[in-house]
């Protein structure tokens, strides 16, 4: 009898041990994502800062707005948007074919591959706001390293007079190209531990069957990861709307350079238009989840994913 109640008192406790532990989780979960959202809801429908429901008038500004029938301004820039949807192209077509070729020269041990594993991998230890330091004394002023490079190679002519950093021109193009700096040490980390679990003897057969590095690359090591694309292709596209903080550390949203995450969270701070600011919330949340499955869907279209 003894034994059966310590047992239970033992089950009593794991299940008070247990639910104690997913309680904050949850409660967390209701506050900060259910909670949040459904206020952003209901303020999409307000005069913010008044409380007076102007129900769809807000959507009815914004999407005025973006087809030209309204005069755009700082809360609605569809300069901001194509910035933002610019990125997706970026993280697909250019971050992601560098990053899978460098973790299959690390997998493979081409020569080289310590000093690409020690060189790419630094930004992902390095904060954000160092790297844009960094970057920007690189490339934003004369003094810098790339515009000194030019000048001695006879390119001075090229550099802008306020630095790259300090033209519509490139500063776009600048930020961009540090997008593919950055981006790429973060996808390495997933393809080479993804890479990592490859069974060797797969390759060694091919090997035997005279198959190229080539077509190992495309014919094997692609179809066996494809499930790790697609789970950073379905993330890099619904990351793109949040994407802010490179274009505010490197140039404050100028030249052109706002993001719809940067508009959205400037504009939020002021806390005078979060009307029309949860509107376009709502509207991007609505685009951005049909786009995540429509990748989704396309992505596995593509290959089968494999167990291994």
């Amino acid at each position: 009898m003894k034994k059966l109640n310590i047992k239970n008192q033992e089950k009593t406790w794991n299940a008070i041990f247990v639910y104690g532990i997913l309680l904050w989780p949850v409660i967390h979960f209701c506050i900060f994502t259910i909670g949040m959202n459904i206020s952003m809801v209901v303020q999409s429908f307000q005069d913010y800062p008044k409380t007076d429901f102007i129900w769809f008038d807000n959507y009815e500004n914004i999407i005025l707005t973006f087809l030209g029938k309204k005069p755009q301004s700082e809360l609605i820039n569809t300069k901001a948007i194509f910035n933002s949807l610019s990125i997706l192209p970026l993280t697909i077509l250019i971050n992601m074919p560098i990053s899978l070729l460098f973790a299959y020269a690390i997998y493979k041990r081409y020569l080289g591959h310590k000093m690409f594993r020690v060189v790419l991998f630094i930004p992902t230890v390095i904060s954000a706001v160092v790297l844009c330091l960094v970057f920007n004394m690189a490339v934003g002023r004369s003094s810098g390293f790339i515009p000194k490079l030019l000048e001695t190679i006879g390119l001075g002519d090229k550099i802008p007079p306020s630095g790259f950093m300090g033209t519509e021109d490139t500063a776009w193009t600048m930020i961009l190209i540090f997008s593919v700096w950055t981006g790429i040490s973060s996808n390495l980390i997933y393809f080479c531990s993804a890479m990592g679990r490859l069974p060797e003897s797969v390759f060694e057969s091919a090997q035997l069957d005279g198959a190229s590095d080539f077509k190992q690359f495309y014919l094997i090591a692609i179809p066996l990861v494809w499930s790790t694309i697609t789970t950073i292709s379905i993330t890099g596209v619904s990351s793109i709307f949040s994407w802010y903080l490179p274009s505010l550390l490197l140039t404050n949203g100028k030249y052109g350079t706002s993001t719809l995450g940067l508009m959205i969270v400037i504009s939020a701070q002021g806390r005078n238009h979060l009307g029309i600011i949860s509107a376009l919330g709502v509207l991007v949340a609505i685009f951005g989840t049909c786009l995540t499955l429509l990748a989704k869907k396309l992505m596995g279209s593509v290959f089968q994913e494999e167990e291994y």
